[in-house]
């Protein structure tokens, strides 16, 4: 299984209210792959270092990691491989999608003795409650590269990514924060035809079905085309009309 899990977040992500709720979650759901918690600027990096279970995530990373002109990114891993997190930083009033959290997870069909679609939700639903996500959402690789691939004479890339134009798409698992509430309305959301939809944090998660890898049945196919129209297909790109009109949140208004 490939999954990612993807949380743009309201506020710069190093700053130690964060990346302090971040470790906990991870010393939580994660607690195996913590034991070798190690942080690094990039994959690539010879200059990383071991965080472990201390509390330490939040110095570590301004120690490695320190954002430049502020701008930042680090990559987390653990104690074994096929789990692996992704941070970009940016301060100021940045674009909503640079400071982002993606949790990849390839490979491994259980994490820390779950199935890595019911960990994967797990730490999904713990981190709308403990960082301020405007936006977050849990796929396959396959259905991104359905939805928001493109291959063509420039080459092969991923579109539909600004949220300042839209929402990039609907999927196995997503995360409406505040800024999305206020834009659609919490009943709306609340009462979308999908598989679940429940409040969590100060937003709504939408779940189109029990597993991820369903994403090509029928029966997911037709709630994601209910949940859409339900919801308002003008929040979220489409692949197969990519230069519609599209509606976004105001993100220039005052943080959380």
């Amino acid at each position: 299984m490939h999954l990612l899990c993807e949380f743009f977040v309201s506020r710069p992500l190093f700053a130690q209210e964060q990346l302090d709720a971040l470790q906990q979650t991870i010393d939580e759901l994660l607690p195996s792959w913590s034991v070798g918690l190690r942080v690094a600027r990039d994959e690539n990096s010879p200059n990383g270092i071991v965080v472990g279970r201390a509390d330490r995530l939040f110095s570590c990373i301004h120690q490695v990691a320190r954002p430049k002109r502020g701008m930042g990114s680090a990559v987390l891993t653990g104690s074994y491989e096929g789990v692996s997190f992704f941070l970009t930083h940016c301060e100021g009033e940045p674009p909503p999608e640079l400071n982002e959290l993606t949790i990849e997870v390839y490979g491994p069909p259980t994490v820390e003795g779950q199935p890595t679609s019911a960990w994967a939700r797990a730490f999904f639903e713990a981190m709308t409650v403990r960082l301020p996500i405007s936006y977050g959402n849990v796929h396959s690789a396959e259905e991104f590269a359905a939805k928001n691939m493109i291959d063509d004479e420039t080459g092969v890339r991923a579109v539909g990514r600004l949220l300042g134009k839209s929402l990039p798409g609907l999927y196995w698992l997503n995360y409406f924060g505040r800024p999305y509430v206020d834009l659609m309305g919490r009943e709306r959301l609340l009462s979308a035809p999908a598989y679940e939809a429940k409040p969590a944090g100060d937003g709504v998660l939408v779940m189109l079905d029990a597993s991820p890898e369903s994403w090509q049945t029928i029966a997911y196919r037709h709630r994601e085309q209910a949940t859409l129209a339900h919801l308002g297909k003008q929040f979220f790109f489409s692949h197969s009309d990519p230069d519609r009109k599209t509606i976004a949140p105001d993100f220039r208004s005052p943080r959380d």
